[in-house]
Parts: C-alpha cells; sequence; structure tokens
C-alpha cells in the first residue's frame, strides 16, 4: 500500500476538506482528489461523501480511518527507529572477553550503556581463540583478547600485562631463579583454553633456558 495515498486520506478525514487538506499536503486539490480516487478503486469502495459541508466519512472509511492510522504510526516508528540503529544508539552489540580482559570488559561495557542505553548488550566469557574464531564469523562485534590475533581482525591494545613469579611468604626467592623454575612442576591453562597465555609463558621458559614441567592443565 502507498504510504503516501493513506496520508492523504487521513489528512481529508481529518480536516473534512479537499481543500483544506491540499493545502496541508502541499498539493494541488485536482491531484489530491486523483490520490483519493486512486486509493478508492484500490479498495474496491468510496471513503467520501462530498457536498455542502466538505468531505464526510462513508461506513467504509470510517471502518478504515483506524486501520490507516495505524499503519501511519508504525511506518514513523520504523523510520525513527531506523534513524537510530543506522546512528548506533539503538540496537544490539555481542561482546567477548576472557582472562585478559576480566577487569577491563565489565568497566568499558558500564561506560558504553551510559553513553548509549538503548543498545542491548551481550556479555560472554569466552577463550580469546573462540573470541575471534566469532569474531571472523560474525557472531560477536568486539572481542577482548589476548595478542596475537589472527589475520583479518582489527585491534587495538588496551594494556600491557606482565607476568609475575608469586610463592608462599615464607618462602624466600632462590638466588638461582633460572634452576629454581626448571626444578617446579607448571600449572597452567590448557593451550586451546589461552593460546596467547601459553605461548607467553612458553616463551618466557625459552628465554630462560628453561623447560616447563607441566603438572596439571585447567580448563
Amino acid at each position: 500500500m502507498d504510504l503516501r495515498l493513506l496520508r492523504a486520506f487521513v489528512t481529508v478525514a481529518r480536516l473534512r476538506n479537499f481543500g483544506a487538506a491540499a493545502e496541508e499536503l502541499s498539493t494541488s486539490q485536482p491531484a489530491l482528489t486523483k490520490q483519493i480516487q486512486v486509493l478508492e478503486r484500490r479498495i474496491g469502495a468510496a471513503l467520501f461523501s462530498r457536498g455542502r459541508h466538505g468531505a464526510r466519512l462513508t461506513q467504509a472509511g470510517e471502518l478504515l480511518l483506524p486501520d490507516a492510522l495505524e499503519l501511519l504510526d508504525r511506518s514513523e516508528a520504523f523510520e525513527r527507529r531506523a534513524v537510530q540503529v543506522a546512528s548506533g544508539t539503538e540496537g544490539s552489540l555481542a561482546i567477548g572477553f576472557g582472562l585478559s580482559g576480566i577487569e577491563l570488559a565489565p568497566r568499558a561495557v558500564a561506560l558504553f550503556r551510559s553513553r548509549w542505553p538503548g543498545v542491548t548488550i551481550s556479555l560472554e566469557d569466552l577463550p580469546s581463540s573462540v573470541q575471534c574464531e566469532r569474531l571472523l564469523a560474525g557472531s560477536l562485534q568486539i572481542g577482548f583478547v589476548r595478542l596475537p590475533v589472527p589475520a583479518g581482525l582489527e585491534h587495538l591494545r588496551l594494556r600491557r600485562d606482565r607476568l609475575t613469579l608469586a610463592v608462599p611468604a615464607a618462602q624466600d626467592v632462590p638466588r638461582d631463579l633460572v634452576s629454581w623454575i626448571d626444578s617446579r612442576p607448571l600449572i597452567r591453562l590448557t593451550p586451546s583454553r589461552g593460546p596467547g597465555l601459553t605461548a607467553q609463558i612458553n616463551s618466557l621458559y625459552a628465554e630462560l633456558g628453561c623447560h616447563p614441567q607441566v603438572l596439571q592443565e585447567s580448563r
């Protein structure tokens, strides 16, 4: 249905005068009359009766007017929402984060929500590798991942983490740290759960000339 014809119909119905309606719609009265005639032919019924008292709705016109008003309202609502979606003030955003972003991601999401409350956000805890897969597939729009990222993804470095050696308070840090580390078993995430962290740990061991003795891997 041509919304222009519906708009002509509801305007004439409201003003009850073709001349006044034509002026409001910035068109000529003959052109408006033709639009109403086109609409009447399409629905197969007369919408107005014209006389000395102006244009009055027929029974068919009275029955169809609420539907025409609803369609126009929905059309205007669609246009408003389309503008909001296009401008980024409404829509949905799927975000992933992992251990490396567990502090940064919630703060960033809270700030985003305060600025764009109309956007629905889903936040999911995922390994960096899974986030990258979903980013490439398009099911995630943003991911807080550990570097490196695969080709095809744009990234912005937000922070730099350092590995820290943690020992019991009663344990003195040994003088021969390399030998001490080399002789201790290692508990770590599985490489599939944290490939970036695994690569970082392996790089550290390689720099020290050590060989990790993996006691347990956690998912």
